[in-house]
């Protein structure tokens, strides 16, 4: 049975799923929230099983954080962190890695495999960040967006249980940023 055509015969890399309830209200989302992605294997490769279908994962100082990739097939693997070796398992089909946060800054952990001439790799890009600094609400904010100017804001929201919040949008090419974390006040509100 064909649900779908592929007429051009393009190779497909990944399938997305969306889940919905019959009237739309309600969503299926993954752990962390998204959609669901399943990555199709081309023969040899190498993937990130945890996180899966995650190009980064976000950590504060001393938390944790199990890597965890597999191959199609045994091969030489590796983990490399900012372009150093910090995990190796020889002539085997997955690999994991321990990492703990003890600095901030981005970080790109590159999973490799090589088996004679066939190598596969795959970044994930690991945030750590430092604890969001404690601060007053300025005055006169309030919750939500204050325009103080046509180029400059507050935005103020409350985030219950919460450590860490950033604000993100085409004015830092949607990109997470230790430029862009949001103040703690002492009311369990961010600002920024």
């Amino acid at each position: 049975m064909n649900f779908f055509a592929n007429p051009n015969n393009l190779t497909i890399y990944r399938l997305g799923m969306v889940f919905r309830n019959t009237d739309g209200t309600k969503e299926g989302k993954t752990a962390s929230n998204t959609d669901f992605f399943v990555d199709l294997a081309q023969g040899f490769d190498i993937s990130f099983v945890s996180p899966q279908a995650a190009a980064s994962v976000s950590l504060e100082l001393g938390e944790s954080y199990d890597f965890k990739a597999a191959a199609t097939e045994a091969a030489d693997l590796s983990f490399e962190l900012e372009g150093v070796k910090v995990a190796e398992a020889l002539n085997s089909e997955e690999i994991i890695f321990k990492f703990t946060a003890s600095e901030a800054g981005n970080f790109d952990l590159v999973a490799k495999a090589k088996k004679g001439d066939q190598e596969d790799s795959q970044t994930v890009n690991i945030f750590v960040f430092a604890p969001s600094e404690t601060a007053s609400l300025p005055a006169g904010a309030r919750l939500g967006i204050n325009y103080l100017s046509d180029t400059e804001v507050i935005l103020a929201l409350q985030a219950p249980g919460k450590s860490i919040a950033h604000v993100i949008g085409e004015f830092n090419d949607w990109q997470v940023s230790p430029e862009y974390q949001m103040k703690r006040s002492r009311m369990e509100r961010f600002s920024g």
